[in-house]
């Protein structure tokens, strides 16, 4: 027989004490994937200890969708690990202006996608130390790249502190 439900609802303690106190006798002892709110926690017994479930992400992850009329400068963030930028501008050829990649997390991924019918030039930002390493253009390092309509830039973060740039084609 089987059944629908709309929502769970966990027993909610207080504390390690109450909820320790609710899986003794004359209760059923905890057995492995029981879970329960403790003090506000996920919590879940894995057969001989509670440990809580991280409801936090350990990174972030940003979408930004924008329309410009001039220059744009990407945002600079440590905790920034994953952005998306999709570019909607419908005239015009524009720049988008990279950060200095030390400004992002370590495992740092940009990628910029370009929804307009025109040229977008992705370029370092004034005083950016740091030039794209794209191997398709010239086989080293390069300033400038530009992405015409319908493609998009995969930016990853390397070990030797440059953006290694993957072009895709919509």
């Amino acid at each position: 027989m089987a059944f629908k439900t709309d929502s769970i609802k966990l027993k909610n303690y207080a504390d390690d004490s109450a909820r320790n106190a609710a899986f003794t006798s004359p209760y059923p002892a905890a057995a492995a994937g029981d879970i329960v709110v403790n003090a506000g926690a996920l919590q879940v017994y894995s057969g001989s200890a509670w440990s809580s479930i991280d409801t936090s992400p350990s990174s972030s992850n940003t979408v930004r969708t924008t329309t410009w009329s001039a220059d744009a400068t990407l945002p600079d963030s440590l905790e920034l690990e994953s952005l998306v930028y999709y570019n909607t501008t419908s005239s015009g050829a524009h720049r988008l202006k990279i950060p200095n990649i030390s400004s992002y997390g370590s495992n740092a991924k940009l990628e910029i996608i370009n929804g307009a019918n025109t040229q977008l030039q992705l370029v370092k930002e004034l005083g950016a130390d740091q030039d794209f390493w794209w191997r398709a253009s010239s086989g080293s390092q390069v300033a400038t790249i530009e992405i015409g309509p319908g493609q998009r830039a995969l930016l990853l973060k390397t070990a030797a502190a440059y953006w290694e740039v993957i072009v895709l084609t919509l």
